[in-house]
């Protein structure tokens, strides 16, 4: 048995250590909750600047491949304000104003542009009943107007068309060795990467404008005949898969003014 002293250390090394503070919570909810939250705002200073420069380099690339897109407006300087995701670059609010069309987009605004066998072309967003839409024109190369208005699946992260370019008009036309893909992406996109079947890797922008604060729409001219586009993969600032769209309304109703063809709403535009 331990002598009187020695019971009494004892005793008192044992209370000590019962009041030892305890150990901090968790910290992973706390810092899941950061992340989340970063997710819908902008950074500024370096990630910013990378980011941003990130979405330069994707620029080029469609340009390599006969399509140029809307020019990012540079990097964002430290200090710089919180952006909306809908007003981040890429963003194009430029109108396109040609008579009597401009009239029937209510307005469009310009999306991608290129040239193709000495054509030029430009890929425009619209709306319809509140629906994000892409136009083509003129549509002498192609005469699509195309809404991406069916979300009803959670998952969706992408939706897309595909369409060949032509020379002439219809029927006595020439098709063109090119196929154009056109598409809607939520507004935390930045870019999209596009495969084909034969295993072709492209990047395109996914460009937001004033005509939608929930999707953003790309535009990009694939160097092969009917390729068939396998995947299309949204990605955020920093190189993350996107988010699928929220809250978006209903499909459109298949009726007078609207075509479903293969579960693709395409309206008629007013003239």
């Amino acid at each position: 048995m331990p002598e009187p002293q020695e019971s009494t250390r004892l005793k008192d090394g044992l209370l000590s250590m019962a009041e030892l503070p305890t150990a901090p919570a968790d910290p992973l909810p706390a810092i899941q909750g950061r992340i989340v939250r970063r997710r819908r705002v902008r950074f500024v200073g370096t990630t910013v600047v990378l980011a941003a420069c990130a979405t330069l380099a994707f620029a080029i690339v469609p340009a390599l491949n006969g399509t140029s897109t809307i020019e990012p407006a540079g990097p964002v300087t430290a200090n710089a304000p919180v952006v909306p995701d809908d007003q981040a670059e890429p963003f194009s609010d430029r109108k396109y104003t040609k008579l009597p069309e401009a009239n029937a987009y209510r307005p469009g605004y310009y999306v991608a542009s290129g040239k193709e066998a000495d054509k030029d072309w430009n890929a425009l967003s619209t709306l319809t009943a509140e629906r994000g839409c892409l136009v083509i024109e003129p549509q002498t190369l192609n005469d699509s107007f195309v809404c991406f208005d069916d979300w009803t699946d959670p998952a969706k992260r992408a939706d897309w068309f595909t369409t060949g370019l032509r020379l002439g008009a219809k029927p006595d036309f020439e098709p063109l060795d090119k196929t154009l893909v056109l598409g809607a992406v939520s507004i935390e996109a930045r870019s999209v990467r596009i495969e084909t079947a034969n295993g072709q890797l492209y990047t395109a922008d996914a460009v937001a404008t004033p005509n939608s604060d929930q999707l953003r729409f790309f535009a990009f001219v694939v160097p092969q005949r009917d390729a068939k586009v396998t995947a299309v993969t949204p990605l955020d600032e920093n190189g993350e898969v996107a988010d699928p769209p929220v809250d978006m309304p209903p499909p459109l109703e298949c009726g007078k003014d609207v075509t479903c063809a293969e579960h693709r709403a395409t309206p008629t535009p007013a003239k």
